[in-house]
């Protein structure tokens, strides 16, 4: 049963993963360009998530399972998930897998944007996490965590270098009232 659990969580989280890179692609994007951090995010994800089940799997770092972590790891899922496609939905066409700046683009701070920068950085770590305790882990919510982690953080400080040169004062008092992942901590 938890086996089956884990396996829905990946194919849940890669699902939505493969249809924002499909759907919200830029158009106009230069096929030339490259966006480091872009590359950086699809190497770590799928390594890390390979690499936690694999852990989950073979038993190395397992902890007991209970039905309260498998009920919450499913509903951090599921938070994370919306989470992340709320943001995106809130950016309708500004959002982009590529980092660019578009004709005519806006500073969205409205909704959850008035408090976190970045909520879809933060839906996926929701996501992660979830993940993680599914497969009741310590080794694989760690691998879960810090991998992805480290290409949001890297991501995160490209994107906010390009929003700052473009909006420069608007942004950079926006980011004084905001937080990037978590309110009040980062």
């Amino acid at each position: 049963m938890e086996l089956h659990l884990v396996l829905l969580g990946i194919l849940l989280i890669s699902t939505s993963g493969l249809s924002l890179q499909l759907f919200f692609k830029n158009q106009n994007q230069d096929r030339s360009s490259r966006d480091a951090t872009l590359s950086l995010l699809r190497y770590t994800v799928p390594l890390a998530t390979l690499g936690s089940f694999s852990l989950y799997y073979f038993e190395v770092g397992n902890f007991p399972t209970y039905s309260v972590i498998l009920t919450l790891g499913t509903g951090l899922i599921i938070l994370g998930l919306l989470l992340r496609w709320y943001a995106v939905l809130r950016l309708k066409k500004l959002f982009t897998v590529q980092l660019t700046i578009q004709e005519n683009h806006q500073l969205i701070r409205k909704g959850l944007y008035k408090h976190i920068r970045h909520p879809s950085y933060l839906g996926m770590i929701i996501y992660f996490l979830g993940l993680g305790l599914l497969m009741h882990n310590y080794l694989s919510i760690l691998v879960l965590l810090s991998l992805p982690f480290l290409a949001i953080y890297m991501r995160i400080k490209a994107e906010e270098a390009l929003l700052l040169h473009h909006f420069k004062e608007e942004y950079r008092e926006y980011q004084k009232h905001s937080a990037r992942l978590i309110p009040f901590i980062y």
